[in-house]
């Protein structure tokens, strides 16, 4: 069974926007920023079958007890290298923790689908599953997953498991770290949801590289070296909005943070290698269901050449700066 990763805020920074997690393209941008380090997709084992020949080899992280799939509230605990597999599926037991212990994943939401052993494959299934998580994800901590620290992983039955019969799927957490390794999570996420909201406010600069990373990353002062300003959050839609798809909120997305820009930044931009992107974009349907309307707008500087720049000073103070040493992220 493979599991696929989501990382909250989902982002891959490219140097005019930002595109989401999933398979939609970016907008037409030059280059991308390396994303992070974490496994995108784990690979899946062969569904059993009685007409299965050979057993595959087991990988490490699984256990003899292979009857056991993850329920919810489990906790997990594959240790803060984030080059650690993610165990196949069927699970087992021997990575279960005492929530109470130091863990790196919990499991918030498991269900098995329904359909018959010829039922076809659903071509959109990562996607409808995605939403249930951001759904239920919004359902157990009480805001969207766009405005969380901690990260979404879907478990869900591949082509050849589908048509094996399998169907079981299910939602899990966890934390990057700042070196892209997974962060220790103590007692379950749900009995202290303020832990992990995602708070950040207009002026507060960040020295890193990979956006994926803002949202567990410590703010700097703007006088210091940094790469990234948030300057602001926009509403795209009212709550009553039916949901426009994700062209339409990339769209909508990117010109309302060029255009508060505009309104924050004290100093001419016409001669500033400055762009924006904001985050998150797009909404999924499902994140749209959950209230998720808003986007949080950064500002950074860019060329072709050089890549991500390193600044000092503020846009909104009017104090922005390009450092002309060689420390910018080249792309």
């Amino acid at each position: 069974m493979r599991a696929i990763i989501v990382v909250v805020p989902a982002l891959a920074l490219v140097l005019v926007s930002c595109t989401s997690a999933g398979d939609e393209p970016a907008p037409s941008l030059p280059e991308v920023i390396p994303s992070s380090s974490l496994p995108e997709v784990i690979p899946s084992l062969p569904p059993t079958t009685e007409a299965q020949a050979p057993e595959p080899e087991v990988p490490e992280t699984t256990t003899s007890d292979e009857g056991y799939l993850w329920s919810v509230g489990d906790c997990v605990d594959l240790g803060v290298d984030a080059a650690a597999e993610l165990p196949y599926a069927p699970y087992g037991t021997g990575l279960l923790m005492d929530c109470a212990e130091p863990h790196t994943h919990e499991v918030y939401f498991t269900a098995t689908l329904s359909g018959g052993s010829d039922a076809p494959f659903p071509d959109d299934l990562n996607d409808r599953l995605f939403d249930v998580c951001f759904v239920e994800f919004a359902e157990v901590m009480g805001f969207s997953s766009s405005n969380s620290t901690l990260n979404v992983l879907l478990y869900l039955p591949d082509a050849e498991e589908w048509a094996a019969g399998e169907r079981y799927h299910a939602c899990v957490v966890y934390q990057s770290g700042t070196d892209a390794s997974y962060s220790e999570l103590v007692g379950a996420v749900a009995d202290d949801p303020g832990t992990y909201t995602w708070q950040v406010s207009a002026g507060s600069c960040y020295d890193v590289d990979n956006p994926q990373l803002l949202a567990v990353s410590t703010p700097v002062d703007c006088v210091e070296e940094h790469s990234i300003e948030m300057i602001g959050e926009a509403v795209l839609a009212p709550d009553d909005a039916i949901y426009p798809g994700t062209e339409a909120i990339d769209r909508d997305a990117d010109e309302a943070c060029d255009a508060l820009l505009a309104d924050y930044a004290v100093q001419p931009l016409e001669d500033l290698p400055v762009l924006t992107f904001p985050l998150p974009t797009p909404f999924s349907e499902g994140e749209w269901d959950t209230g998720q309307r808003t986007v949080r707008c950064f500002a950074f500087a860019s060329t072709l050449d050089q890549g991500l720049l390193v600044v000092v000073g503020s846009l909104g103070e009017g104090t922005f700066e390009i450092v002309e040493i060689d420390r910018g992220v080249q792309v």
